[in-house]
């Protein structure tokens, strides 16, 4: 849109340019006829009154040619105001969708970041989780050794129980740790 105005005030600037050209071509053309009037009103004393007239005619013409001329400078001052304007339109809209850019670009890259971070705190939690559950089965198994302390026989079970336990506690621990470094390495 803002090239449309800019490319019609040019137009309108180029028209006013010939216009003002013609214009002073019929000046002068103008000028040469009452010139030649002013020939005739001297050889024609009998028609003084008509030359009068003419003189009148050619003075209002004249007078007409200097207003055109007037209006069309005008013309071509408000076409490059307009056309001033236009450029600084279309500089501001350009600043504007660049600025729109950049701050689209850092918000994105604010929420990738916020997203990984959400990824690591949520692999914490699966870690905080599985200590939980190691810390309750060793309670458990605290509290079913200490009930069952008497019976040689449960307490033997539960010691050979107990580094199978352990086992999988620790590996299911040691994947949570993998999973959590590999979180904050990125």
């Amino acid at each position: 849109m803002i090239s449309k105005i800019s490319g019609h005030a040019k137009l309108l600037s180029d028209s006013s340019i010939e216009l003002k050209r013609s214009v002073e071509e019929l000046k002068k053309d103008y000028e040469m006829i009452e010139s030649l009037m002013n020939q005739v009103n001297s050889d024609m004393t009998s028609s003084s009154a008509a030359t009068e007239e003419v003189n009148a005619a050619v003075e209002e013409v004249n007078s007409s040619v200097n207003m055109l001329a007037s209006e069309t400078e005008k013309s071509l001052e408000l076409a490059g105001e307009i056309k001033k304007r236009a450029n600084g339109i279309e500089d501001t809209s350009r600043n504007a969708y660049e600025l729109a850019n950049k701050l689209a670009a850092q918000n994105r890259a604010g929420l990738e970041e916020s997203i990984k971070n959400a990824d690591v705190v949520k692999s914490i939690g699966a870690l905080a989780e599985v200590i939980s559950e190691i810390a309750d089965q060793i309670n458990l198994l605290s509290l079913n050794a200490s009930i069952e302390a008497p019976g040689q026989e449960n307490r033997e079970r539960d010691l050979q129980l107990l580094p199978e336990k352990l086992a999988i506690w620790q590996v299911r621990l040691q994947l949570q740790l993998i999973r959590l470094k590999k979180q904050l390495a990125k």
